[in-house]
């Protein structure tokens, strides 16, 4: 299969080749700059709404260019954000990637918000982010900050935030990349940009195929394992494969006239769900997901006082998630109200067909802002924003359990699915909420050193009320030395699925749900003094409060959202940047996050300890090679799982790359998981929990004209 890979990509560069004229690639080389010029070269808009050099953001910011994943031969999110300092991409039984932040993501990573050009891509009725892995080629940096976002995004900037800023400026020519490799993996791209007269224009189009057919990507054994040996079946279909096929196309599109901007992007595809959403193996699922993003942006005035600006935004998702929960064969405990119920069953129910449910939804996000940046002195600037938001919810469902279906006696149930859409027997009722908004950022330069930053933001929901989120920060520059002290607070609004979530087999909702609250402080320096290394060190501490959490009710046999979570976080993060020479770059980074409940009890299921080193070494002008080494630290367990902890993992990434000098033409050979080792990430049913993937090739080639 690789070398019919490979003899694909080869013809289409081929066909690039002799039907383009050759132009030169005028890409910027981050690896050529000294490290004082990159630091100016890498600026921040997700901190504040506008642009900072990363020196003068106030808050814990990691940018990563593009220049720097390309080198890795990175091409999508997940790949780019692994090796972040404090920040761990984990998965779900359902193949969703999650990242974690300083131990901070919640069950579905609803307490991360991820943006794209500063909008919102989570859905609204559950709060996760994409499943879909999203691909970076008309991205121009990913901004990550690893600190409450509250005081300028609002509810859901938690733990974090993760901005992608698309390309913005027109170079007139067009990029058109492919890649094939091994487990079934193919993708191609075009990007490229225009202007006619006083008008821009910039589009990207992507097609990704991801088979993972991975043959020793395997379970042994599932959930649905544990009741064969129960009920006397043999429906499980372990062992089988962890399944983690995704394909999906993502367009891009932005027109500028004058001082209008209008942009659009669109995600879509289906993706496999790993060991099913119940983590019994669900091998026919195919979800489906639709991410839809319209912006118009105004700037009314414009000059070196400030400006004005009017936007609006508009957001639709859909998705169709075709679950077999449990495989057919399967006997169950069925309650009185037709679902699953350990506590209280009135039957064993064999599913001739399998345990399926079919939900859905579309989701409707409405959003308009106006905002001005006044720089009211030399040495101080002052932002102000307010804006309404409405969000529609609409639900979709069939499947073969549940109340209005079953009354508890049937003791075998066939395939046939039940439309409950509308209905009050749903998984959820159509809702809607809305809220507005003011939020104020002001920087003050006190004097040559000193620089205070102040701000903050109030919410009011229609739903839930007011919320507060301040924001304070100083920072000081001695010499070679910068001194950082931030506090700020945010909050995660409860979902539509928190709220009011009904007949589900597991988790009900809870209207009378709060925001979950949290504050936190930081003490960052950082040391720039000399030309070729520099270091940063941040030490913080959270204090979250109000986390929902579902609770076991025996008036119902489920589990209840409640506002019953607390966690108590500390940790450091350290990062080195060293330029041994022009043709040797090395980043480095160590972190470190301890998290305890209520109880004073260590949290479960991420890593406390993280670590990463990139060394990019320039051979030639034609020539270069990157490797990522990546270090992951043990993992906890919930306190009634009586297995060890999950162990620490170690793995490498290379990247080779050529450019030709005749053509615009480079050539990356891309090795992943490159000593093919075995690591885990953690699963709260599957005994050998979700197995990593092994070993892959991969070549791509990029052609400019």
């Amino acid at each position: 299969m690789f070398d019919k890979n490979m003899a694909n990509v080869s013809l289409l560069a081929a066909v690039i080749i002799y039907s383009q004229q050759a132009h030169s690639d005028d890409q910027l080389d981050l690896f050529s700059l000294t490290l004082e010029e990159l630091t100016n070269v890498q600026v921040v808009t997700a901190v504040t709404g506008y642009e900072y050099s990363l020196n003068d953001a106030p808050a814990s910011v990691t940018v990563i260019e593009a220049q720097e994943w390309e080198a890795r031969g990175d091409t999508s999110l997940t790949q780019a954000l692994t090796g972040v300092e404090g920040l761990q991409m984990t998965i779900s039984s359902d193949s969703q990637w999650l990242p974690i932040i300083r131990g901070l993501g919640g069950t579905f990573s609803q307490q991360i918000k991820l943006l794209y050009d500063g909008i919102p891509l989570n859905n609204i009725h559950i709060g996760t982010v994409p499943a879909l892995d999203i691909p970076l080629f008309n991205i121009k940096r990913i901004e990550i900050i690893r600190s409450p976002g509250s005081a300028v995004y609002g509810a859901d900037a938690f733990g974090g935030i993760i901005n992608l800023v698309p390309e913005d400026e027109v170079t007139g020519s067009n990029k058109a990349f492919a890649q094939a490799g091994t487990f079934d993996t193919y993708q191609a791209s075009l990007t490229g940009s225009t202007s006619h007269d006083d008008v821009d224009f910039m589009y990207s189009i992507t097609a990704s195929w991801h088979g993972d057919n991975d043959s020793d990507r395997m379970l042994q054994s599932d959930i649905q394992t544990v009741f064969d040996g129960l009920f006397g079946t043999q429906a499980s279909n372990a062992p089988g494969r962890f399944d983690m096929f995704q394909k999906k196309v993502a367009l891009s599109a932005a027109l500028t006239h004058k001082n209008t901007r209008v942009s659009a992007y669109n995600l879509e595809g289906e993706h496999a769900i790993g060991a099913g959403v119940a983590e019994a193996l669900d091998p026919g699922t195919t979800p489906r997901q639709r991410h839809s993003l319209f912006n118009i942006k105004h700037t009314f005035w414009h000059s070196d006082k400030g400006d004005s600006q009017l936007q609006f935004w508009y957001q639709n998702t859909a998705s169709f998630f075709p679950f077999n929960v449990f495989p057919a064969g399967a006997k169950l405990p069925i309650g009185a109200d037709g679902n699953l119920d350990f506590v209280n069953p009135t039957t064993i129910t064999e599913f001739t067909d399998g345990y399926i449910g079919h939900p859905g939804h579309r989701s409707y996000l409405s959003h308009l802002n106006y905002v001005q940046n006044h720089k009211l002195s030399n040495n101080h600037n002052l932002r102000w924003q307010i804006g309404i938001e409405k969000h529609k919810h609409h639900p979709t469902e069939k499947k073969n359990f549940g109340p209005g279906i079953l009354d508890g006696s049937e003791t075998v149930v066939d395939g046939t699915l039940y439309d409950v859409s509308n209905t009050e027997f749903a998984y959820l009722p159509r809702k809607e909420r809305h809220f507005k908004y003011f939020s104020v950022q002001d920087r003050w330069q006190l004097d040559q050193n000193l620089v205070l930053h102040l701000g903050g933001r109030i919410d009011n929901y229609s739903d839930f009320g007011t919320t507060v989120n301040p924001r304070v920060g100083v920072i000081w520059d001695v010499d070679d030395f910068s001194f950082r002290l931030f506090s700020g607070s945010a909050f995660r609004a409860p979902t539509f699925y928190d709220q009011f979530a009904i007949n589900n087999p597991v988790n009900i909702g809870n209207p009378e749900l709060s925001p979950e609250k949290i504050v936190t402080n930081e003490f960052n320096i950082k040391f720039n003094g000399k030309q070729n290394w520099r270091a940063s060190l941040t030490l913080y501490n959270y204090k979250a409060r109000d986390l929902i959490e579902y609770v076991q009710d025996p008036s119902v046999s489920n589990f209840v959202a409640q506002n019953v979570g607390e966690i108590d976080g500390y940790g450091g993060e350290l990062s080195i940047r060293w330029r041994y020479s022009d043709l040797i770059d090395i980043k480095a980074n160590l972190s470190k996050s301890i998290s305890k409940d209520a109880n004073n009890q260590y949290r479960p299921n991420y890593a406390e300890d993280l670590a990463s080193v990139f060394a990019n070494y320039k051979l030639s002008d034609q020539l270069n090679f990157n490797i990522g080494a990546f270090y992951t630290g043990s993992q906890r367990r919930t306190a009634l799982d009586t297995r060890a902890p999950l162990e620490s993992s170690a793995w490498l990434k290379s990247n080779m790359s050529y450019r030709f000098l005749t053509l615009p033409l480079r050539i990356n050979v891309t090795i992943e998981n490159l000593t093919d080792e075995k690591y885990y990430t953690p699963s709260r049913q599957i005994p050998e929990d979700f197995p990593a993937s092994g070993r892959q090739f991969l070549l791509s080639m990029q052609y400019v004209f």
